[in-house]
């Protein structure tokens, strides 16, 4: 705890005193691969329009365009779908998006979950299928691959 204290109170005096610090539990991440600053995780981003889960995507997509363990499998996109349609219901944005990664160990984490009006994806087609649908447009069949896509009826 001294640690974190000092470190929090070194951050402050570097980047103003009234900084706002995030500070998480650590967890020990599946990787999808490497990138330029160590290994890159297994995480999704869940898009959530009008209150539904609409369409995943990998978090990472603009660093690793291959990465290992994708696409989840239909039972965890179920369960993402299930996870980021209860942590968007609190919000009162048309798009809120959700963070989930997967633990070494096995199984998803939460991560974190906010206004979609802040978040981006690399995955062009998801980016523009969620544009269209908060648009209001009949976007016909969103196409999936193996980094992004819809989820499964």
């Amino acid at each position: 705890r001294d640690e974190l204290e000092n470190e929090m109170a070194e951050l402050r005096r570097v980047l103003g005193w009234n900084a706002t610090l995030l500070a998480r539990q650590w967890h020990d991440l599946a990787g999808a691969g490497l990138g330029v600053y160590g290994t890159i995780p297994q995480e999704v981003r869940v898009w959530v329009v009008d209150g539904a889960p609409y369409a995943w995507s990998f978090h990472y997509l603009n660093a690793l365009a291959s990465p290992k363990g994708f696409p989840p499998s239909v039972p965890d996109l179920g369960q993402l779908a299930d996870w980021a349609g209860r942590c968007a219901a609190p919000f009162r944005s048309r798009c809120v998006v959700a963070d989930f990664a997967r633990a070494s160990s096995g199984g998803w984490l939460f991560i974190e979950a906010g206004p979609g009006s802040c978040a981006g994806t690399a995955h062009e087609t998801v980016f523009k299928a969620v544009a269209e649908r908060l648009r209001g447009s009949a976007c016909g069949k969103l196409p999936g691959d193996n980094v992004g896509g819809p989820f499964p009826s």
